[in-house]
C-alpha cells in the first residue's frame, strides 16, 4: 500500500519539489549562527515562540534541512559528537562544549578528522558507496579542500567566543556559512546518496547499469535481523528499489516527520484531486476523499501506526435528532443535544457521540494507551476500550459497519449503566441517540422506537378507560408497562420521603432472567412503597394487568423495553384525552 501514497505523494513532489517539505519544517529550539567565511556572525535563538514567517526564520530552515543526517547511525564524524553532514554546516549539542570530561568534550581532533573526512569522503565509504559518491562529485563538483579548510578554521577560531554569547541550555549549536541554498543542496546529496540505503552491500547493477538498493526508512536489515533475509532466494534482500524510489521514499517519510512534528497524526492521500490532506488532532475532513489513510506518530522517527484504504469517505450524513421518550423538560439540562436539529456532517455526529455516549472522552482517546485513558467509571471506560477503533474507522475512514454490528450492545450498556447509577437525564438522552442511530443503520426502520411509542400510547388508552378488565396485548407490552409501575413506585418514594435511591431494587429488576422473579420482585417494591402510592386506581390497574399477564416465553426478559418503560415519562402523570 506505500507504493500507492508514493505514486500520489510523487505527483505533488514533482510540482513543488523541496518546498513540498521545507514550508513545513521546524526547527529545534537552539541556538542559530549566521557566519561568513572571514569568521563574522550574528546568534539567533530560536525557540518554539520565534516568527516562523521570518526571512532568518526561513533561511535556517531550508539550511538546516539539507545539513540533517538521516539518523545517527550514518554520522559523518565517527565519534558522533559532530550531527551535520556537510562542509557548510557545523551541528553539536551544547553540552559537549560545556563539560571538562575529555572523554565527552568536543576537541580540535574532533573538529579535524570532521573536516578531513568532508575534503575526501571516498575514503570513508565502501567499495560501492565510494562508487556512489564519485559519480556525484564528477556530475556536480569536486570538493575544494581549500575551502574545506578555510570553514575549518572560521568554525575553530570563533567557537569560544561564541560559547561565551550563546543562551545556556542543552540544546543544539548550529552554526551555518552564508552561502547560496544550492551550495547546501550540492553538498548534501554528497551525504545523501552513498547513506540513502539500509547498507549498500546490498546494492546490485541491473539494466541500464541502474543501481537497486535495500531502503533505508520502514526496513531494518542487519546481522540481529536475519530472520528478514529470503533464504529461498539467490538474492536473499527482501526487496530491491531503484535509487529514484528510494530518494522518493526517503522525502516520503520527511514529509510524514514534519506532519506528526506539526501534531498533524491524520493523513490522507487521495486520488480524486491528487493531494494530501493532513489534519490537526481531533479534525475530521472536509469533503469526499477516495484513497489511502495514514496515522502517524512521532517518535525519533515518524511511526506510521494506522495505513488503510479509503473506498469512499464523504462527510455528508443526515440524521435528524427526535425525541423517542417524553420526559419533563424542566429536569433536563443535556444541552449538547438540539432534538430537531439535523446533523448534517460526520463532524457533527462524532461530537455528539463523544459528548453524550463518552462524556467527551472519545475523540482524545482513539490511541491513548488504557492507563494513560483517565476515567474512573469503569463501564464508560470498557465501552470505550471495545468501541473506539469501530468509531475511528467510520469518522477517519467513512466506514461505519463495525458500528452497526456493536451498537446495541454499547448504547445498552451506557443507559443501563446510568440508570442505575441515578444519572436519568444522561441515559434518557442516550437512549434518543441509541433509537435514532439505529434507525439510519436500519434505513429508516426503528422497531424499538415504533414498539415504545405505541405501547404507551395503548397503555395509556387502556388506564383511561372505564373498564376494569382490560388486559396486556403482548409480551412487549408487558415489559414497558414493568417499566412503568417501577419508575412510579421509586419517583413517589422519592418524592415523599426524599430519599436517595440506591438502585438496588431497580438492579434486581434489570437482572431478573425469569418471569416469575420479575414479577416477586415488583411485589417487594409495592410492599416497600405501597405508602407512597396510595390506592390510586389507575396504578392499581397498571399493577393488575402486569399481575395477571403471562409472558409467552418466560425465561426471556427484555431488560430493554424494562428500561425504555422506566425512563419514559410515566403515564401516571398524563392527561386524559378529552374526545
Amino acid at each position: 500500500m506505500l507504493n500507492e501514497v508514493m505514486e500520489i505523494f510523487e505527483k505533488e513532489y514533482s510540482e513543488k519539489q523541496d518546498k513540498l517539505i521545507t514550508d513545513s519544517y521546524i526547527l529545534s529550539v537552539g541556538t542559530y549562527v549566521k557566519m561568513n567565511l572571514d569568521g563574522n556572525y550574528e546568534i539567533f535563538e530560536i525557540d518554539k515562540n520565534f516568527d516562523k514567517d521570518s526571512d532568518i526564520y526561513e533561511y535556517f530552515r531550508e539550511r538546516d534541512y539539507y545539513s540533517t543526517l538521516i539518523d545517527m547511525n550514518k554520522p559523518i564524524d565517527p565519534k558522533k559528537k559532530i550531527h551535520s553532514n556537510q562542509i557548510y554546516s557545523f551541528f553539536v549539542k551544547k553540552e559537549i562544549l560545556e563539560t571538562i570530561d575529555n572523554a565527552k568534550k568536543l576537541t580540535n581532533e574532533i573538529i579535524n578528522k570532521y573536516y578531513e573526512i568532508l575534503s575526501e569522503p571516498e575514503k570513508k565509504y565502501s567499495k560501492n558507496a565510494k562508487e556512489i559518491f564519485l559519480g556525484i562529485e564528477k556530475k556536480d563538483r569536486i570538493t575544494d579542500k581549500e575551502l574545506v579548510q578555510k570553514i575549518k578554521n572560521s568554525i575553530i577560531n570563533n567557537l569560544d567566543n561564541i560559547r561565551e554569547k550563546y543562551k545556556r541550555d542543552k540544546n543544539y549549536l548550529k552554526i551555518f556559512i552564508d552561502t547560496d541554498i544550492e551550495e547546501y543542496k550540492k553538498e548534501q546529496k554528497k551525504y545523501l546518496l552513498p547513506n540513502i540505503y539500509n547498507t549498500v552491500d546490498y546494492n546490485e547493477k541491473l539494466e541500464n547499469n541502474k543501481i537497486y538498493g535495500l531502503p533505508n526508512n520502514n526496513m531494518q536489515l542487519n546481522s540481529k535481523k536475519i530472520y528478514l533475509k529470503n533464504k529461498t532466494r539467490k538474492n536473499e534482500v527482501p526487496i530491491l528499489v531503484s535509487t529514484e524510489k528510494i530518494l522518493l521514499q526517503n522525502n516520503l517519510f520527511k514529509y510524514l516527520f514534519n506532519c506528526a512534528n506539526e501534531g498533524r497524526y491524520d493523513v490522507y492521500f487521495d486520488n480524486l484531486k491528487d493531494e494530501i490532506i493532513s489534519l490537526e488532532k481531533g479534525k475530521l475532513p472536509d469533503r469526499e476523499i477516495r484513497g489511502y489513510y495514514l496515522r502517524l506518530k512521532k517518535g525519533k522517527e515518524v511511526e506510521i501506526h494506522d495505513i488503510d484504504i479509503v473506498t469512499e469517505y464523504s462527510t455528508d450524513i443526515s440524521i435528524i435528532l427526535h425525541e423517542y421518550l417524553e420526559y419533563e423538560k424542566k429536569d433536563f439540562k443535556f444541552e449538547i443535544i438540539n432534538y430537531g436539529e439535523d446533523l448534517e456532517n460526520l463532524k457533527r455526529l462524532s461530537q455528539v457521540i463523544n459528548e453524550v455516549l463518552f462524556n467527551k472522552y472519545l475523540n482524545n482517546n482513539y490511541y491513548s494507551t488504557p492507563k494513560d485513558i483517565k476515567i474512573y467509571d469503569e463501564n464508560l471506560k470498557q465501552n470505550l476500550l471495545f468501541t473506539r477503533k469501530a468509531f475511528h474507522t467510520w469518522f477517519y475512514k467513512g466506514n461505519d459497519t463495525q458500528v452497526k454490528q456493536i451498537w446495541d450492545k454499547l448504547c445498552l450498556s451506557l443507559i443501563k449503566h446510568n440508570v442505575l447509577n441515578k444519572r436519568k437525564e444522561k441515559a434518557i438522552a442516550q437512549f434518543n441517540l441509541f433509537c435514532e442511530l439505529k434507525k439510519y443503520f436500519n434505513k429508516g426502520e426503528n422497531k424499538m422506537a415504533d414498539i415504545l411509542q405505541e405501547k404507551i400510547k395503548l397503555l395509556k388508552e387502556k388506564l383511561d378507560s372505564g373498564k376494569d378488565d382490560e388486559k396486556l396485548y403482548d409480551d412487549s407490552e408487558y415489559f414497558i408497562a414493568m417499566g412503568q409501575a417501577a419508575g412510579y413506585l421509586i419517583d413517589k418514594s422519592l418524592s415523599s420521603r426524599k430519599e436517595v435511591l440506591n438502585g438496588q431494587y431497580l438492579r434486581n429488576l434489570l437482572n431478573i432472567k425469569n418471569d416469575k422473579k420479575l414479577k416477586s420482585n415488583l411485589k417487594r417494591l409495592l410492599v416497600k412503597y405501597s405508602y407512597a402510592a396510595g390506592e390510586f386506581p389507575k396504578f392499581k390497574k397498571l399493577t393488575a394487568m402486569v399481575e395477571g399477564y403471562v409472558l409467552d416465553n418466560p425465561g426471556v426478559i427484555n431488560e430493554d423495553l424494562i428500561i425504555a418503560g422506566y425512563l419514559h415519562k410515566n403515564i401516571m402523570y398524563m392527561k386524559k384525552e378529552n374526545k
